[in-house]
């Protein structure tokens, strides 16, 4: 409903309220100043109490009945309901039934709405994967092969400084070939034929002459990390060639 414009002697009383006010507030820039005569209070008493009562009756009848928001939410959609009314939506989909009829219904019970169950989290399927990591090299390698050379990297044994007993042969031998084998070359542990210490072959044998080129690379490669080995106190991998005859104590005679 539009709101009542004001009459002209309303607005032509708030003109003269403000010129009056004008008139005798005085602002100097840090404050203001009222001046009054025992007439002029009178008269602004009775124009503040003029302005009041015409902006009470101009609110009055600019307002309007208004219904409350509770009376306009319709039957079925209270607060906390998500569920139309039964019936009703029916009825208006059709475009049956009249609005007395929808209004003098007795209001349905609300429905509301159930959430779904919370399904149960599926499982996260464990990585099981293992990780395969590079065994370690073994103590004793797969036999020799009578007929082929082999580098003999290192002999341990007491006499050294650095072995006092035959325990501590077999733990230099056991670090030396730990260490060959973190940079791809595979060897094997064997007992030296006098019960004194160890000597470390390579798993690889070379058939001379046809492979006596690979087997002097190797030995040349494996003298370039005893250099490295030997910084921090440890064997320079002296690589003696030798012809593994068969024989019991493994060490056979010079390579041919």
């Amino acid at each position: 409903m539009p709101s009542p414009v004001p009459s002209a002697d309303q607005a032509q009383g708030v003109k003269r309220i403000v010129q009056r006010l004008r008139e005798i507030l005085r602002f100097d820039g840090r404050r203001f100043e009222i001046t009054l005569s025992p007439v002029a209070a009178i008269v602004l008493a009775g124009s503040l109490l003029l302005a009041l009562v015409a902006a009470y009756q101009l609110g009055k009848r600019t307002g309007s009945s208004v219904r409350p928001v509770a009376e306009q939410v319709k039957p079925g959609l209270e607060a906390g309901l998500d569920v139309p009314v039964a019936g009703q939506g029916e009825a208006a989909a059709r475009g049956t039934g009249s609005v007395g009829e929808m209004e003098s219904a007795p209001p349905p019970v609300p429905v509301r709405s159930t959430p779904p169950a919370e399904q149960p989290a599926a499982p996260i399927a464990e990585n099981k994967a293992e990780v395969s990591l590079p065994a370690a090299p073994p103590a004793v390698a797969a036999a020799r092969v009578a007929g082929l050379n082999y580098i003999i990297v290192e002999r341990f044994h007491t006499g050294l400084p650095q072995v006092k007993v035959v325990q501590d042969a077999r733990r230099h031998a056991e670090q030396a070939q730990k260490w060959l084998a973190e940079r791809g070359l595979q060897t094997a542990i064997y007992p030296m034929s006098n019960g004194k210490g160890y000597e470390l072959w390579t798993a690889q044998g070379f058939k001379y002459p046809e492979q006596t080129a690979q087997c002097e690379e190797l030995a040349d490669k494996i003298r370039s990390y005893g250099k490295l080995y030997a910084k921090d106190g440890h064997y320079l991998f002296g690589c003696e060639i030798r012809k593994y005859q068969g024989s019991a104590d493994g060490r056979g005679r010079s390579r041919e």
